[in-house]
């Protein structure tokens, strides 16, 4: 079966992926499903560069401590379906009940930015550890205020980290063990 009015993106009627980098806009707007017209300026085509650039002036004209770009877009997976992943450092004055109303103003002030929906922010501020960790190792960072603050922010996540590694290696092995005897998702 095929599905003629959707290219690069996963079939609805099949549940497959199809090839071919156009994309009919409108088409799926019946099925509450926005799709994006292919063209040189559509989030995805755009080169990590651009994306970059962007970014950067971005965040030089915020109250930022530092903002990476991970995810698909960074370790070169990225599809027509990913997101674009950044995760920001705020500053430590900023009171922690803003911290839900400056992400949201972000997340608009991004989405417009970089002419996408799909964006997805993490404030590394209160982020769980081991996202940090993996945001500083497998991340770009794109702007830094101020580098010493920056690597000590990073020198705090890593040893947060480290102290609590065993602890996920724990969860990964019983989560494992559960998985093999069919009893992951089930109460004990």
């Amino acid at each position: 079966m095929d599905c003629p009015r959707l290219r690069a993106r996963p079939c609805l009627e099949t549940g497959g992926i199809l090839p071919g980098p156009e994309l009919v806009p409108g088409e799926l707007a019946l099925k509450g499903v926005a799709a994006v017209e292919a063209s040189p300026d559509t989030w995805f085509a755009v080169d990590l560069a651009r994306i970059e650039e962007k970014l950067r002036a971005y965040a030089q004209g915020k109250e930022l401590e530092a903002l990476y770009l991970f995810g698909s877009s960074v370790s070169g997976r990225r599809t027509p379906l990913s997101d674009i992943d950044i995760a920001v450092l705020l500053p430590d004055d900023l009171p922690v009940d803003r911290y839900l109303q400056r992400r949201l103003e972000m997340i608009a002030e991004l989405s417009e930015l970089l002419g996408i929906d799909a964006v997805d922010l993490v404030l590394l501020n209160r982020a769980p550890s081991l996202l940090v960790h993996r945001v500083i190792t497998r991340g770009k960072l794109i702007y830094a205020r101020d580098d010493l603050e920056r690597t000590r922010f990073e020198a705090r996540a890593v040893q947060e980290y480290l102290d609590l590694k065993p602890l996920y290696e724990l969860e990964g092995h019983y989560m494992r063990e559960r998985i093999k005897e069919g009893k992951f998702g089930v109460r004990p």
